[in-house]
C-alpha cells in the first residue's frame, strides 16, 4: 500500500522539513512510517519520488529488485573496465616494444644507407682509379713505342 507524505502532514510534517529535522528525529519518522506500512510492499511516495525499504529495513529510493540489477550492473561495469585497463595496458605495452624495434630499424636502415653510400663512393673511386691506370698504361704504351722509334729506327 504506497504511503502518501501528506498522511504524515497531519502530525505537522512536510517534505522539506526532513532536510532541518535532526537525525533521530528522522529516524522516529521513518520507523513511524514503517510501522505504518507493515500490510504489503513497504513503500512511501513523496510527491514523485517513492521511497522502498527493503529486507534489513533501510531505506531505498528503488525497488530491492531494480535495486540488485543495478548492483549486478555496477560490478560487470567495473569488471568490463578493469578488462579495458588491462587490454589498454598490453596496448601500451605493444606500442612501446614496437616503437622501441621501430627505432632499431631505422638506425639500421641510416647504417645500411651509409654503407650503401660508401659501396657507390668506392665503386666510383675504382673507376676513376682504372681510368687513371688506363691512362696511365697508354701513356707508357705511347713512350715505349716513341722509344723503340728512337732507338730503332728501322724497326727491327
Amino acid at each position: 500500500i504506497p504511503f502518501q507524505f501528506e498522511q504524515l502532514s497531519i502530525l505537522g510534517f512536510h517534505l522539506f522539513s526532513n532536510y532541518f529535522l535532526s537525525p533521530r528525529v528522522r529516524f522516529g519518522l521513518v520507523c513511524f512510517s514503517f510501522v505504518l506500512l507493515t500490510q504489503g510492499i513497504p513503500t512511501m511516495n513523496f510527491g514523485r519520488a517513492p521511497i522502498y525499504f527493503d529486507e534489513l529495513h533501510n531505506v531505498r529510493i528503488m525497488e530491492a529488485d531494480s535495486f540488485k540489477q543495478n548492483e549486478q550492473l555496477q560490478e560487470e561495469c567495473n569488471t568490463f573496465i578493469e578488462r579495458v585497463k588491462h587490454f589498454t595496458d598490453g596496448i601500451t605495452t605493444i606500442v612501446d616494444a614496437m616503437s622501441a624495434n621501430a627505432e632499431k630499424v631505422e638506425a639500421q636502415k641510416r647504417k645500411v644507407l651509409g654503407l650503401r653510400n660508401k659501396v657507390k663512393a668506392e665503386e666510383e673511386q675504382r673507376m676513376r682509379r682504372k681510368t687513371e691506370i688506363e691512362a696511365s698504361i697508354a701513356e707508357e704504351e705511347a713512350e715505349l713505342d716513341r722509344l723503340q722509334v728512337d732507338v730503332w729506327p728501322f724497326g727491327i
